[in-house]
């Protein structure tokens, strides 16, 4: 039996208690959680972060942008697709999202969109609202601790500091050997402009 839904207050709240009372910080979680997170190719030199927000309607408006890019690239990259809720709301989401990015990756893109649908009727999903998801599509959902979810969200947050990150949507491309990256923010978006940057990134 799923826990009642995530509120905004109580989620950072109870975030805001568990890394002051156990000591967590990035520099134990990161790898971890990176490697449950990620979808593509495991422990690749180059990365996609994906990052954007259930309520932001060009990141609706690129969604098939992100797919045609992880479709291309998978087979050379790591990809992280990373909330960044500047919408109050979007938190809500957050722990389903990281449910399917851990246990649903056959079928990420699927849950995806079904999360994406959910957003355009409520901005505060239900757990039946969840279930019903999970049998009409097929998917597989499995509830996270509390302990995931602020793991996972701390990740989220390190990655939005580490690359300067401060709108939706964006998309990072780095070589992890290099530490090299580029950023595309909003129109700047455009599948050429980051396969070329891809390319150039991944010069050995």
């Amino acid at each position: 039996m799923m826990t009642s839904t995530w509120t905004c207050a109580r989620y950072f709240f109870l975030l805001t208690c568990l890394f002051c009372f156990t000591g967590l910080s990035a520099r134990n979680i990161d790898k971890a959680v990176k490697e449950t997170l990620a979808l593509g190719t495991p422990n690749s030199s180059m990365e996609v972060y994906i990052i954007s927000d259930w309520f932001c309607s060009s990141c609706k408006r690129n969604e098939p942008k992100f797919k045609t890019l992880y479709d291309e690239l998978k087979s050379k990259a790591t990809f992280f697709f990373i909330d960044y809720p500047l919408h109050r709301k979007s938190a809500n989401f957050t722990p389903y999202h990281l449910s399917f990015l851990k246990n649903e990756k056959q079928k990420y893109f699927d849950a995806r969109q079904a999360l994406l649908s959910l957003a355009e009727e409520t901005e505060d999903p239900r757990d039946e609202d969840v279930i019903n998801l999970v049998e009409e599509h097929g998917l597989r959902f499995k509830e996270l601790s509390f302990a995931e979810v602020a793991e996972g969200n701390q990740f989220f947050e390190d990655v939005l500091k580490s690359f300067d990150v401060h709108a939706t949507p964006t998309v990072v491309v780095v070589n992890d050997t290099t530490g090299k990256y580029e950023k595309f923010v909003g129109g700047q978006i455009k599948e050429k402009a980051i396969q070329d940057a891809f390319k150039k990134l991944n010069k050995k």
